[in-house]
């Protein structure tokens, strides 16, 4: 099976709501907003299509979203 991801970069913006500091992240909400906005930017640079994760309730699994992006049918 090929690796259908390798030109695509995904990524979401920091959810204040969720967003929380602690050891694995330790940039302020307002740091990580920023390196939210410009990592996809570099990726886009170096010709990656950037994918925008939407936010989705606990309730809604997100692979569907990524399903429908990559073209596959599978729910």
């Amino acid at each position: 099976m090929p690796f259908l991801m390798k030109s695509r970069f995904s990524g979401m913006l920091p959810w204040e709501d969720i967003y929380k500091q602690d050891t694995e992240r330790p940039q302020d909400f307002n740091l990580a907003t920023d390196l939210g906005i410009t990592i996809p930017q570099v990726y886009a640079d170096y010709g990656y299509k950037v994918i925008e994760t939407p936010k989705y309730s606990p309730n809604q699994p997100a692979c569907r979203f990524y399903f429908g992006k990559l073209g596959l049918d599978y729910f």
